[in-house]
């Protein structure tokens, strides 16, 4: 049975806003300009389909798993991969690094969780509008997917030509 955002469970007293946007991150997003930019990590692969939810298991089921030694093989996927799912998946926002850990643990966000959990509302991504909510979330995460940000909010043009 295919489940959609606006399914999400909520309580009778609050309105389906109250419930959805937290876990969508919406409160907590970094205001343009805020922090440190970032052109790479993503080891010049593009997001594959199935990365975000893998991501989301493995730090659920260890917060370090990104810097052990046996990520290729927990993972299955090789090193260089392995650096690409966690780019990408940070900048998704579906996980986040943990407070105090200098970037050795990672832990599921809300989203994350609301998407890919156990009871996620459509953790394989068939959706279509989940796949526009994970573009919107690149697409203004100034931080960890600066390129993106530039592009689709900050260009004001219709045409890109390499000239």
């Amino acid at each position: 049975m295919k489940r959609s955002l606006a399914r999400v469970e909520r309580s009778p007293g609050n309105p389906p806003s109250a419930v959805v946007a937290p876990a969508l991150g919406l409160s907590d997003e970094p205001s343009r300009g805020a922090g440190s930019l970032s052109f790479s990590g993503h080891e010049t692969f593009a997001m594959r389909h199935g990365w975000l939810k893998k991501a989301v298991d493995a730090v659920e089921a260890d917060p370090q798993v990104f810097v052990k030694d046996s990520a290729m093989v927990d993972l299955g996927v090789g090193k260089n991969m392995v650096r690409s799912i966690r780019h990408w998946s940070l900048a998704a926002g579906v996980v986040r690094e943990m407070p105090g850990t200098r970037g050795a643990e990672l832990g599921a966000t809300d989203f994350g969780r609301l998407i890919f959990g156990p009871h996620g509302v459509d953790p394989f991504l068939e959706d279509q509008n989940t796949l526009w909510l994970i573009h919107w979330k690149l697409a203004t995460n100034e931080r960890r997917s600066t390129g993106w940000c530039w592009l689709f909010n900050l260009l004001h043009t219709d045409v890109c030509a390499p000239e």
